[in-house]
């Protein structure tokens, strides 16, 4: 590791600002010159950017010098993180004189790096041109610069190229923007207008056009699955609404439109519990739509949707088995529901292959209508019970759950009502702090999936997920002297409830919904795998006292725990150093524990007899979930693949076995939660089937997980969101707008559905690829590509406009046409750490806080500015649009045709 890694690891580690980072790598440079190979090495990892980019307005040789050397996506990278940097370059000729060197090596294509000029393409090099256009605007807004040789050389070379080139939008731009007497003539309006004519094109879809319907379909499709992904399922009547108009549709059309989201999961082999959400609707909920449309002749309406299923040649191919099975339960539901009479099953299977005769319909109607009342069921099996008596496998309660799902399976009702209970139970333990009995029912729901799936499918709103959120975040798992001898138990406890919200939040986005709140800030440091908190340090507060004392207690806490759990003459971990945090505080603390032995191991600084004296204690109950942490941790080290990536893998490797063999030994509440844990380990590193990784005994493990999974834990029906696996292209707007078109045009095959699902997941902001991509999207099949601006913009509406507020918000923005620069901000989401030694120790809440304060709401506009998921889409297209508005020029015509769609398309979007 070199000087100036060290210097931005250390810069790093104690958020030091740009203009201090900048005196410091000076002062460094003085001593010890970096030179260009060790400044490209740091360069060509993204983790470094932040702080060498500022090398690009300071050390200018060192940087502009390297730029050409890089890859293209790195070049765009810092060339959009330098224009926020801009404004601190001090000598502004000399800053001049390297960037225009670099500009005119893009332009010229002379860099000296083959392996560059092999990945560029001409899509590359439009952006290339793109952000140096924009850094010449910033120059102009920050410098006086119009009248220096330098430049005006520069911008006349600059033009020329764009004129022979043909670069016609961004030669418009520039004569739009930079309005200068340069060196040479002007050269607005020197391209032929006439080669945009064709531009003028209606965005409105036809109907009647044979690709419309396959369209269509598709685009219902990632609408429904949109919903079943994120568990965001809105009421029945909600759902009509929105779907009749935002698709001209009828009781048919939603019919066909959720067979048809089933065949297409199949295609595409989605994860398992998006396909349950599928057919859980079809099975509890459809039959409620179909009673809101209030069809007389609902027998011929479902026969005719049916018949189309024959008739297509591509619906559940090789699974005609399951299709007659889901339309049985489709129509029994109906059935159930009292909508359709017993007689009527043999209208729609006359052949009746199955011999699903009345006998058997009155038999499952009585099963259904017999389960009982899932309040007094609770009460004989949790609530009335003495726990120190009987056992959560001596209750029954989870032979009994476990069996509940499939039984109430095409009853809605049913299933609120079991969740309704669920919530009640929730409440009321909360309430009374009956932590013992509130761990039971979170296993209970935890160890079957298809009972949490519908837990999540059926909740109404997320009031519950808050009263967990708000116990965790409270001080109800405090030591005292009544509870003192159950801590360990009470730890357990907590630990359980944590693991189960972590769960919930794979689904559902808990990462911003509330402030002043540990858990938020727990799972903020879950997700980032706790790399935020060691101990943040700030070269300001060296001399206060109480900053030296929090320092001091903190090392001596850390080195306290890190004794007792790897040093075995230490005696172990004592009830006294347990004790002397809170449990908020241990599920904190731990994993940096285990991070710093585990580093220790792979870099040699401790042997493996150390390192499993301390392993050994995470099989403690209290401090079981504390693996997940850990677990998510190493993933991400050797998901960089670099040397030590093995090293890592062992580590992980013994964690599974540990948990495994906790699993295997124990009973009753140890025996599911260690069961749990496996299962939702598996579901984080399931994906490592993708990574070019040898190892194949962690792969043997999984693939054990995967066995135990269909009969013990998972019931084969969950995995969380991960990424799909697919052979094929890579995920670049054009192969996803050549796919999108090929789906349009009736060829939906599984490579093409999963490229568009998976470019649709990763890109954050696919309304700006098409802006960006505008110039070759116009010069194809005008039909295709109004469908293909048509989906982009819905399918950002769609995940972008939750609320009525929302659509106003954005209503406004686009009817005003007016460019804020609070947009040209980082949208990322950071919790400042500033002034706080350790966000372990310092605890910023009140011991009076204010409940109702506590889950005070973000302000929408605080959303907007702060959060990375919010609308980033509509955000960056409000940007772009605005930065090139000008409706008098050609190259504009298209971009305010795109942007008077989408406000008219807004405008209509139901929600």
């Amino acid at each position: 590791m070199n000087d100036l890694h060290k210097l931005i690891q250390l810069c790093n580690r104690r958020k030091v600002g740009d203009k201090q980072f900048l005196n410091l790598f000076s002062q460094l440079n003085k001593q010890i010159p970096v030179s260009s190979g060790e400044f490209r090495s740091l360069l060509e990892d993204s983790s470094y950017e932040n702080y060498l980019v500022l090398l690009g307005v300071k050390e200018y040789k060192l940087f502009w010098e390297s730029m050409n050397k890089l890859p293209i996506n790195q070049q765009l990278r810092l060339l959009k993180k330098l224009q926020s940097k801009i404004s601190l370059v001090k000598e502004i000729e000399l800053f001049l004189k390297y960037f225009v060197d670099y500009s005119n090596s893009v332009i010229n294509d002379s860099n000296d790096n083959d392996k560059v000029k092999l990945e560029a393409n001409e899509n590359d090099k439009i952006n290339l041109i793109n952000e140096l256009i924009f850094n010449c605007e910033i120059i102009l807004k920050n410098f006086n610069v119009k009248e220096l040789n330098s430049f005006k050389t520069f911008m006349d070379t600059f033009m020329n190229f764009l004129n022979n080139n043909e670069y016609v939008k961004q030669l418009e731009y520039c004569n739009n923007k930079f309005p200068l007497e340069r060196n040479g003539s002007s050269h607005r309006g020197t391209f032929n207008t006439d080669r945009l004519s064709h531009k003028k094109i209606n965005l409105s879809l036809n109907i009647k056009s044979k690709n419309y319907k396959n369209y269509e379909n598709l685009k219902i499709f990632f609408w429904f699955n949109n919903y079943f992904k994120k568990f965001e399922i809105p009421n029945n009547e909600t759902l009509i609404k929105n779907f009749n108009e935002n698709f001209n549709g009828d009781c048919s059309k939603f019919i066909f439109s959720i067979f048809n989201g089933i065949n297409y999961c199949l295609l595409m082999d989605l994860t398992n519990y998006v396909y349950h959400n599928w057919t859980n609707f079809l099975n509890s909920r459809l039959s409620k739509i179909i009673q809101l449309y209030k069809i007389e002749n609902i027998d011929d309406v479902i026969i005719s949707v049916f018949e189309t299923f024959e008739n297509n040649d591509n619906f559940f191919v090789g699974k005609s088995d399951l299709l007659n099975t889901l339309k049985q339960n489709f129509i029994k539901s109906l059935i159930f529901n009292k909508f359709l009479s017993i007689k009527s099953f043999n209208k729609f299977f006359p052949t009746n292959e199955n011999k699903v005769n009345q006998q058997i319909l009155i038999h499952e109607m009585s099963n259904l209508n017999s389960i009982e009342n899932f309040n007094n069921v609770l009460n004989d099996k949790l609530y009335n019970l003495n726990c120190e008596f009987i056992s959560i496998e001596e209750s029954n309660l989870i032979e009994y759950f476990n069996e509940i799902p499939n039984r109430i399976k095409l009853s809605m009702n049913k299933q609120i009502e079991l969740v309704q209970n669920f919530e009640n139970f929730i409440d009321l333990l909360i309430n009374e702090s009956n932590f013992e009995k509130l761990n039971r029912l979170i296993l209970l729901i935890l160890q079957n999936n298809k009972l949490f799936n519908l837990f999540l499918f059926n909740l109404p709103n997320k009031n519950t997920i808050f009263k967990l959120m708000k116990l965790i975040d409270n001080d109800s798992f405090k030591i005292n002297d009544d509870n003192e001898s159950l801590f360990q138990e009470i730890y357990s406890y907590f630990g359980n409830l944590i693991l189960f919200m972590i769960k919930i939040s794979k689904y559902i986005d808990l990462e911003i919904l509330t402030k002043n709140s540990f858990f938020s800030q727990f799972l903020n440091n879950f997700n980032s795998n706790f790399s935020n908190l060691t101990l943040y340090y700030n070269n300001e507060n060296d001399e206060n006292d109480e900053n030296k004392t929090i320092i001091e207690n903190y090392s001596n806490l850390i080195n306290d725990w890190i004794q007792s759990l790897f040093n075995e003459s230490e005696g172990g971990l004592s009830d006294e150093i347990i004790k002397s945090i809170d449990v908020k505080q241990i599920n904190q603390l731990i994993p940096i524990i285990y991070q710093y032995s585990i580093i220790a191991l792979v870099n040699n600084k401790i042997d493996k007899k150390i390192f499993n004296n301390g392993l050994d204690y995470l099989s403690q109950n209290f401090l079981l979930s504390c693996n997940l942490s850990i677990v998510n941790w190493l993933k991400s080290k050797i998901e960089l693949k670099n040397q030590s990536s093995n090293k890592y893998l062992d580590v992980l490797v013994e964690i599974i076995n540990l948990i495994d063999k906790i699993h295997l030994d124990s009973n009753n509440e140890l025996k599911l939660a260690s069961g749990i844990l496996l299962n939702m380990i598996y579901d984080s590193i399931s994906d490592f089937k993708y990574l070019n990784i040898d190892k194949k005994f962690l792969l043997d493990k999984l693939e054990t997980f995967e066995k135990k999974g269909s009969t013990e834990f998972t019931d084969d029906i969950n995995s969380s969101p991960k990424i799909i696996n697919f052979s094929g292209e890579t995920l670049t707007f054009e192969s996803f707008e050549e796919n999108l078109i090929k789906c349009f045009n009736g060829s939906v095959t599984k490579n093409s559905l999963l490229i568009i699902e998976n470019y649709l997941r990763f890109d954050k902001s696919i309304i700006n690829s098409l802006l960006i991509n505008l110039n070759s999207s116009f010069k194809s099949n005008n039909e295709n590509l109004k469908y293909l601006i048509d989906f982009v913009i819905f399918y950002n509406l769609f995940i972008s406009i939750s609320s009525i507020e929302d659509k106003k918000f954005w209503i406004k923005r686009f009817n005003n046409k007016l460019y804020e620069k609070s947009f040209n901000q980082d949208t990322t989401f950071i919790s400042s750490m500033d002034n706080h030694y350790s966000s372990i120790f310092n605890d910023n809440n009140d011991d009076n806080f204010n409940e109702d304060e506590l889950f005070e709401s973000i302000s929408f506009e605080y959303s907007i500015k702060e959060s990375n998921k919010y609308s980033l889409s509509l955000i960056e297209f409000f940007r772009t649009f605005s930065k090139f508005l000008d409706s008098n020029q050609p190259f504009d015509k298209p971009l305010n045709m795109i942007h008077e769609k989408l406000l008219n398309d807004l405008i209509k979007f139901q929600v």
